[in-house]
């Protein structure tokens, strides 16, 4: 399930799905680059996914958390100001232009 959601002069985006989960222990770590939770022969990947994902927001002055329970679900939610979201299309004049710049 994705949701976009504006508290308190805060854009917040929600990604939650209903797979394996991730331990609590482990919460922090998966952010970090080239950090895998499991064997290669379990699940791909490459353990960048998440850090690439965490720099791309922290760029752009956001902030990404997540909350999961193992086996029932993992929610990422990530955080913008409404102000410098407002002033990034108005820059750009581009709503869709979002980039990395």
């Amino acid at each position: 399930m994705i949701s976009c959601d504006v508290q308190d002069s805060t854009i917040i985006i929600s990604f939650t799905d209903n797979g394996i989960g991730i331990e609590q222990q482990y919460l922090e770590q998966i952010f970090i680059m080239f950090t895998r939770l499991h064997a290669s022969n379990e699940y791909s990947g490459t353990g960048l996914g998440l850090a690439i994902c965490k720099k791309i927001v922290e760029k752009h002055g956001g902030s990404i958390s997540v909350q999961s329970i193992p086996d029932e679900f993992t929610s990422f939610r990530i955080c913008f100001p409404q102000a410098i979201i407002y002033q990034k299309f108005t820059k750009n004049k581009n709503i869709l232009d979002f980039s990395i710049t």
